[in-house]
């Protein structure tokens, strides 16, 4: 039974990924991909609705080729030209990510810190803290990229 355990759940699903990473290993490094191009050539919908996108995106990320998305088109697989633009994107991602963890860490001490144990208030702190370097040191390096 430990055997199966690792299996892909959806073997339909792991198949279409497959198909896609051989699709896209084929491409150029900064070649621009149109969701209708991939559609057209894969059979796979890449409807909004759909899957196909998500599809796309695990398939890349299993390929280990990172890309950047081209708004309502495609995507744009990396190039020498684009590396800083994807980077910079997830520093963007990063401190977007800290900005919602510390707003939430804030209306939780506002509400429960007196009420608090401790060293849970300790905790709540230090995660504060923490929230303050992380976004500081997202801004600086991301400001050093766009320089």
């Amino acid at each position: 039974m430990a055997k199966n355990m690792f299996k892909p759940s959806n073997p339909e699903r792991e198949i279409q990924v497959a198909k896609l990473i051989a699709y896209f290993a084929t491409f150029a490094d900064g070649e621009e991909v149109s969701w209708i191009r991939i559609e057209h050539d894969t059979g796979y919908s890449m409807a909004i609705p759909g899957r196909g996108r998500d599809l796309v995106r695990y398939a890349l990320r299993k390929l280990k080729r990172p890309y950047e998305a081209v708004r309502g088109t495609g995507v744009r697989l990396s190039a020498p030209a684009s590396a800083v633009t994807i980077l910079n994107g997830k520093f963007i991602r990063i401190d977007g990510a800290v900005k919602v963890a510390a707003r939430t860490q804030n209306h939780l001490a506002k509400r429960h810190l007196e009420q608090m144990s401790g060293e849970d208030q300790r905790k709540m702190i230090i995660a504060a803290g923490f929230f303050g370097a992380v976004r500081t040191i997202s801004k600086e390096a991301s400001s050093r990229l766009l320089k």
